[in-house]
C-alpha cells in the first residue's frame, strides 16, 4: 500500500515539472542592458546581489565581480533595484534602454546596520518581509521552509501568529492555537520564539499558543519541514520559528488603534457573565480569588451560576520605536521597543456537545450514560448538551530589544518578549434533548405522562422521571497565561590566516555563536466554580406506591460521574508553572574545496531544561442544608428558575476534596551535533551529520487520600498509591539527516532530504489526573506507560520560476512512525480520553503551491496577483492488538488493523487574490482556506462491551477580505472581514458499524469586521 501511494505521489510530480517545465514564455528581442554593483562604503563588486527590473519583473545576481546583465530588454525607459542582505534594502536608479544597444549602469550598495538583528536564525538571510525577500530566504536555505512575512500579515489582515500560520502550505492550527504541519500535531513540531523553545503553561502541551504573539511584534514566521543535525530534534513535523521585530537601522515610530464588530457578540445583551467576573483593564483580577479557608464548613461567597448582560467592546492598539547610532569609537548600538494591547470576546449560543455509544448486542449509537438516578440502573442521565459560551479577554505584552556592534566581528544582543492574557469564560450547558431521545412524545407539562411518572409495576423504570432527566451545569472559568524569556546571544568570528589543507582545500576564519535563554510560563486559575443540576418535572405518583400525589418540579445533585464523593458544585484552585533554562553553542568552519566553491563544517552543544509545578486544590459541597431543609441536595422549582439563583441564601456547607493530585514534573534534554555542507559542483550540495539527543523525563505524583486513578489495561478504578503513577524515563537518540540540493538550472531548485527524529510525550499524557473544562464535559487522563514515538522521515520538493512573476512548488514526504501516541476513547465508569502508543504507522502526503503576478502577463493586470497552495495527506496506524480484539470482538464488523491518525486533516487549501493599485495606495485581498475531514479522537471500547465511536472534525472553509488605503505618506486605513462564510465547525461519531455520521460537537464563530488606523514615521 506504501510503494502504491509512493508511486502515484511521484506520477504526480513528475506530470507537474512536465507541465511547468513545458511552459514557454515569450520573450521580445530588443536591447540588452548591463552594469556593475558596487560597495559604497569600501569599495569593490559586490557578489550575489539581486538586481530587478521594476516594470519587465526580470532579476538576476550580480557575479563574484558584481556584474550583471539582462540581455533582452524591450526598448524603454526604466527602473532598475538593486538589494542584497546586509545592505540597505534597495538602490534605485532609472535607465533609458534603446533597441538594438547595450546600455550600461553603475550602482553603490551601502551596508546596513543588519548586525544589531542577532536574533535572526540565519544571520545571513535577513529579510524585510517582502514576497522577493520571503522566496530568496526561501530558496537559499538548506532546510525545506515556507516563509511568510509583514506583507502577508497585512494583505490577510491577521492579528496573531496562530491566523497567519493558516497561510502556510501544509500547516494548520489546533483549537488551542498549537501548530499542526503536515498532519503532525505539536508533538512533532516544537514552537520557538527566536529559535529559542519556550515553556508552556498550557495544561495539555508543551507547546506554546501562538494565538499570544501579535503580528506586530512579529518579523517573520518561518516553517521548517525538513530535519537538520542542528535542529530539534523533534522537529518530526518540522518547526516553526517566530522571529520577533528587532532593531532597525534607522530611526523609526509605529502605531496603530483598531476596532471590531463580531457578528456573535457585539450589541450582544445575552452575553453571560456573572457575580466578580470579568478581566480588569490589565487581566490582573487573580489576586481577588483564593480559598475561603477561613469558612470551610459554611457557605461561600461568590456566584455560583451565570448570568445575562451586555457584551464587551473590541479594541487593540500597539506602538513600536527604535533606532540605531554610530559611536564615535566606531562601535554600534541600538534598541528597539514594541507593546500592544487587545482586548477580545467571543459568544456562542448555538453550540453542541453530544456524546454516543453503540450498546453490546445494538447496531445504532445512543446517549452515553454519563451518571445514575436514584433509581439506580435504567434511570441514566445522557449527555447531549446545548451549551451557551461567552468569554471576554485581555492580551498585553511587548518586546525590548538591545544591540551592540563592538567591531565587524562580535555582536552581541539582548531581548526580551513579555505577554500577559487574562480571559473570563462563562459556560451554560442544558440537556433537554436526552429527553426527547428516550421519549419522542414527551410532555413536560403532563405529569403523569411517560417520563414523568415515578415507577411501578405499571410504570416501569424506564418511564420514571429520573430516566433522562435535564441537566444543567454553569461553568465559571478565569484563566491568566504570562509568558516571559530573556535571550543573549552573540556571534563572533574568530580571525586567523586561511588554512590549506591540501587538494586545493582551504579552512577559513572560524564562526562562534551562542544562545542563552532563561524563560518562564506561568497559569494561574483561581477559583474555577463547576455546579450541576437535574431537573425533574412534575411527577405522577401512582396509588399502588403511594397515595396518589404529584410531586412538584424539583432539582437534585448532578455530581461528577468519576467521583462519588464531591457534590454538585467544585470550586478548584489550579497552578501551572514552568521555567526553562536553554543553552545552545555553534563553531562553524567555513572552507572552500577545489573548485573555489564555500562549504562548512558545524559542530554544536544544546541543554534545555524544563521544571513544571501543577498544583491544585478542590473545594465542594458535601452535604444538605445546616440543621435541615429539604432534604440533601433539594431544590423545588421550574426549569425556568435557576437553582444558581438560590444555592447561595442555602449556605450549603463547602468542605476540602480529599481527591486532588498534585505533580512536579521535568524534562532535561541534551544534544551534540555534527553536519557539514559540501558543494560537490556549481549546482549540486550535499548536508549530512547526526544529532545525539538524550531527553531525560520525570514526574512525581503527590495524591490525597481518596484520589484514584486508571492503571493501565485496567477494567476498573482504583486508589492512587505513592509511586503508582510516577514516571522515569530516559532515552538516547541517535538521529542522523542527509539533504541534497541541485540547482537544475537557473529557475529549477530540486532538495531531497531522509532524517530520523522523535517525538516526545508532554506532562499531562504522563499524568493520570482527571481534567475536563467544564462540568458534564469530556475528560482527559494521562497514561503513565507512554513512551517517545519514532519517526523516518523522506522529503522530496521542486521549486520552479518560469519567469520572474510566476512560482510553482511541489512536495512529496512520507513519515513512518514507530510506536505513535494516538488518542482512543474508553468507558470505566465514566467515559474519557486517554493517549497510548500504537505500534506503528506512517503518513504521507503531496504539497502544490502557485503564485501567478498577472502584471507579469499584460500590463493591465498590474498589481493583481493570484496563488494557492494545497496539501494532501494519507495517513495510518495500527491498532495494538488488544485494541484490535476488543473492536472485532463486538461482532459489529470491526475487523480492520488499522486507523486513520488523529490530527491529520485529510486536506489543507489556500487560495488568494490580491490587488494593489500603487497609484492610488490602494490594495484588496481575498483569501480562503480550507481544513478537511481530521480524526479527533479514535474509536475505543469500554468495560461493558459497548463502542466508543471514532469522532471527525468534518471539513469546513473560511473566507477573509482586507480593504487597505494610504491616506498620506504617513497614515493608512485599513478594513477587514474575516471568516464570512462562518462555517459550522461540526464533529460527528463515526464507525464501520453504522451507517451515518451522528453529531456530536458544532458551533459557529462568526464574522468579524475590523477598522484600523496606523501611523509611520521616520526620523
Amino acid at each position: 500500500m506504501v510503494q502504491r501511494r509512493a508511486l502515484r505521489w511521484i506520477a504526480a510530480l513528475a506530470a507537474t515539472l512536465l507541465i511547468t517545465m513545458s511552459s514557454s514564455f515569450a520573450q521580445e528581442s530588443a536591447g540588452s542592458l548591463g552594469g556593475s554593483v558596487t560597495n559604497a562604503d569600501f569599495g569593490g563588486g559586490v557578489e550575489g546581489a539581486t538586481v530587478q527590473i521594476v516594470e519587465t519583473r526580470q532579476r538576476t545576481e550580480t557575479d563574484e565581480r558584481g556584474r550583471f546583465s539582462f540581455p533582452e530588454v524591450r526598448e524603454g525607459v526604466y527602473t532598475v533595484v538593486v538589494s542584497k542582505v546586509d545592505f540597505l534594502r534597495t538602490s534605485r536608479s532609472q535607465v533609458a534602454v534603446r533597441g538594438g544597444a547595450n546600455t550600461d549602469i553603475d550602482l553603490e550598495l551601502s551596508e546596513q546596520f543588519q548586525t544589531l538583528d542577532p536574533f535572526v536564525a540565519e544571520p545571513t538571510l535577513i529579510v524585510t518581509g517582502g514576497f522577493e525577500d520571503l522566496l530568496k530566504l526561501r530558496q537559499e536555505n538548506t532546510s525545506i521552509i515556507d516563509v511568510v512575512g509583514p506583507e502577508d500579515f497585512a494583505t490577510q489582515g491577521v492579528s496573531d501568529v496562530a491566523d497567519a500560520l493558516a497561510a502556510v502550505p501544509g500547516a494548520n492550527v489546533a483549537d488551542d492555537a498549537t501548530a499542526v504541519i503536515r498532519g503532525l500535531p505539536d508533538r512533532y513540531v516544537p514552537s520557538l520564539v527566536n529559535g529559542v523553545r519556550l515553556p508552556s503553561a498550557s495544561e495539555e502541551k508543551r507547546a506554546v499558543e501562538l494565538d499570544q504573539f501579535p503580528t506586530n511584534i512579529v518579523q517573520t514566521i518561518s516553517v521548517s519541514k525538513t530535519f537538520l543535525p542542528d535542529s530539534q530534534g523533534d522537529a518530526s513535523g518540522g518547526s516553526v520559528d517566530v522571529q520577533l521585530r528587532s532593531i532597525p537601522d534607522e530611526g523609526i515610530f509605529n502605531f496603530n488603534v483598531g476596532t471590531a464588530y463580531d457578528s456573535q457578540l457585539t450589541n450582544e445583551q445575552r452575553f453571560l457573565l456573572y457575580e466578580g467576573g470579568g478581566v480588569g483593564a490589565l487581566g490582573r483580577d487573580a489576586g481577588n480569588r483564593r480559598p475561603q479557608l477561613d469558612r470551610l464548613g459554611q457557605g461561600w461567597e461568590g456566584a455560583i451560576g451565570v448570568e445575562e448582560s451586555g457584551a464587551p467592546n473590541l479594541f487593540k492598539f500597539a506602538g513600536s520605536v527604535g533606532d540605531s547610532v554610530e559611536l564615535d569609537n566606531g562601535m554600534k548600538i541600538g534598541g528597539f521597543l514594541s507593546l500592544f494591547y487587545d482586548r477580545d470576546g467571543s459568544f456562542r449560543d448555538n453550540e453542541v456537545n453530544d456524546r454516543y455509544w453503540v450498546d453490546f448486542g445494538q447496531t445504532t449509537p445512543s446517549p452515553i450514560e454519563v451518571g445514575e438516578g436514584t433509581f439506580g440502573e435504567g434511570s441514566a442521565q445522557t449527555a447531549l448538551f446545548d451549551i451557551v459560551r461567552a468569554t471576554e479577554e485581555v492580551q498585553w505584552g511587548g518586546t525590548a530589544s538591545l544591540g551592540l556592534e563592538i567591531d565587524p566581528d562580535n555582536q552581541i544582543g539582548l531581548q526580551f518578549l513579555y505577554t500577559h492574557t487574562a480571559d473570563d469564560s462563562a459556560i451554560l450547558a442544558e440537556d433537554t434533548r436526552g429527553k426527547l431521545f428516550r421519549f419522542p412524545n414527551y410532555d413536560v407539562n403532563d405529569p403523569a405522562g411517560p417520563g414523568n411518572t415515578i415507577a411501578d409495576d405499571t410504570y416501569p423504570i424506564t418511564a420514571g422521571t429520573e430516566d433522562a432527566p435535564y441537566i444543567r451545569t454553569h461553568s465559571l472559568v478565569y484563566n491568566e497565561r504570562t509568558v516571559g524569556s530573556t535571550q543573549l546571544r552573540g556571534e563572533h568570528v574568530l580571525r586567523m590566516d586561511e588554512v590549506e589543507l591540501g587538494g586545493n582545500w582551504r579552512l577559513k576564519s572560524p564562526e562562534l555563536g551562542w544562545t542563552l535563554a532563561q524563560s518562564f510560563s506561568n497559569l494561574d486559575q483561581p477559583d474555577k466554580r463547576l455546579f450541576g443540576a437535574t431537573w425533574l418535572a412534575r411527577s405522577f405518583v401512582p396509588a399502588g406506591v403511594n397515595p396518589a400525589q404529584v410531586i412538584p418540579p424539583r432539582y437534585e445533585q448532578f455530581k461528577p460521574a468519576e467521583s462519588i464523593n464531591l457534590g454538585n458544585f467544585q470550586r478548584v484552585f489550579t497552578t501551572i508553572e514552568e521555567d526553562s533554562s536553554q543553552g545552545k553553542l555553534d563553531l562553524t568552519l567555513p572552507f572552500e574545496q577545489w573548485a573555489g566553491d564555500e562549504g562548512e563544517f558545524k559542530i554544536g552543544y544544546f541543554t534545555d531544561r524544563a521544571d513544571r509545578e501543577f498544583r491544585r486544590q478542590s473545594f465542594s459541597n458535601t452535604g444538605g442544608l445546616p440543621g435541615g431543609g429539604p432534604g440533601p441536595g433539594i431544590f423545588f422549582g421550574d426549569f425556568s428558575e435557576f437553582w444558581t439563583d438560590n444555592f447561595q441564601e442555602e449556605q450549603r456547607p463547602i468542605n476540602a476534596s480529599e481527591e486532588d493530585a498534585d505533580y512536579d514534573g521535568s524534562i532535561d534534554i541534551a544534544a551534540w551535533y555534527g553536519m557539514v555542507e559540501v558543494p560537490v559542483s556549481d549546482s549540486l550540495r550535499f548536508i549530512g551529520g547526526a544529532r545525539v539527543e538524550t531527553t531525560d523525563i520525570g514526574v512525581t505524583i503527590d495524591a490525597e487520600d481518596f484520589v484514584t486513578w486508571i492503571p493501565p489495561g485496567a477494567s476498573g478504578p482504583a486508589q492512587l498509591l505513592p509511586g503508582d503513577a510516577d514516571v522515569d524515563q530516559k532515552e538516547r537518540s541517535l538521529l542522523p539527516a542527509l539533504t541534497a540540493i541541485w540547482d537544475a538550472t537557473d529557475r529549477i531548485v530540486v532538495r531531497a532530504a531522509v532524517s530520523k527524529t522523535i517525538a516526545r510525550q508532554t506532562f499531562r499524557e504522563l499524568t493520570p489526573i482527571i481534567q475536563r473544562e467544564f462540568q458534564g464535559g469530556p475528560i482527559f487522563l494521562g497514561n503513565p506507560e507512554l513512551r517517545i514515538a519514532e519517526l523516518d522521515n523522506y522529503d522530496l520538493r521542486v521549486d520552479y520560476e518560469p519567469t520572474d512573476s510566476t512560482f510553482l512548488s511541489t512536495s512529496i514526504f512520507h513519515k513512518e512512525i514507530t510506536n505513535p501516541i494516538e488518542t482512543i476513547q474508553q468507558f470505566v465508569s465514566f467515559s474519557f480520553t486517554t493517549p497510548a502508543n500504537f505500534p506503528e504507522g506512517e503518513l504521507s502526503g503531496i504539497e502544490f503551491e502557485a503564485r501567478q503576478d498577472l502584471g507579469g502577463i499584460s500590463d493591465s493586470l498590474e498589481g493583481l496577483s493570484v496563488g494557492f497552495n494545497a496539501t494532501f495527506i494519507d495517513s495510518e496506524v495500527t491498532f495494538p492488538e488488544r485494541q484490535f480484539q476488543d473492536l472485532s470482538g463486538l461482532g459489529l464488523g470491526l475487523d480492520s488493523t488499522t486507523r486513520d491518525a488523529t490530527n491529520a486533516p485529510d486536506r489543507l487549501l489556500n487560495f488568494f487574490v490580491n490587488y494593489n493599485l500603487r497609484e492610488t495606495g490602494t490594495q484588496f485581498g481575498l483569501f480562503y482556506t480550507v481544513q478537511g475531514e481530521t480524526l479527533v479522537a479514535g474509536e475505543g471500547v469500554d468495560s461493558e462491551f459497548r463502542l466508543i465511536p471514532a469522532v471527525y472534525q468534518k471539513e469546513f472553509g473560511t473566507l477573509n477580505l482586507t480593504v487597505a488605503q494610504r491616506l498620506t505618506d504617513h497614515l493608512n486605513l485599513r478594513i477587514a472581514a474575516r471568516n464570512l462564510t462562518n462555517p459550522s465547525v461540526d464533529q460527528v461519531f463515526r464507525s464501520d458499524a453504522f451507517d451515518e455520521d451522528i453529531l456530536t460537537t458544532t458551533f459557529t464563530r462568526g464574522v468579524e469586521y475590523s477598522v484600523g488606523l496606523s501611523a509611520s514615521y521616520s526620523f
